[in-house]
């Protein structure tokens, strides 16, 4: 669980992680009750949430395979 908030050096909190962890947790939830029909949400709200949350999680990863680094 502390791995899906913290930055691997230094093990800060990462608002990155932290709010794209929240729109995915979102957009799982909406998936969710969009298939039970409590209401009808359009695709371009999954899809908006789905970019969000994926960008901000993955923008650690994309950055870590430039990083010259090792």
């Amino acid at each position: 669980m502390r791995d899906l908030f913290t930055e691997k050096k230094g093990g800060k909190l990462s608002s990155k992680k932290f709010w794209g962890n929240i729109f995915l947790a979102l957009c799982a939830i909406t998936y969710t009750l969009d298939g039970f029909h409590f209401y009808d949400v359009g695709k371009e709200l999954f899809s908006s949430l789905l970019i969000a949350g994926c960008t901000l999680v993955g923008l650690r990863t994309v950055g870590g395979l430039f990083n010259n680094e090792k």
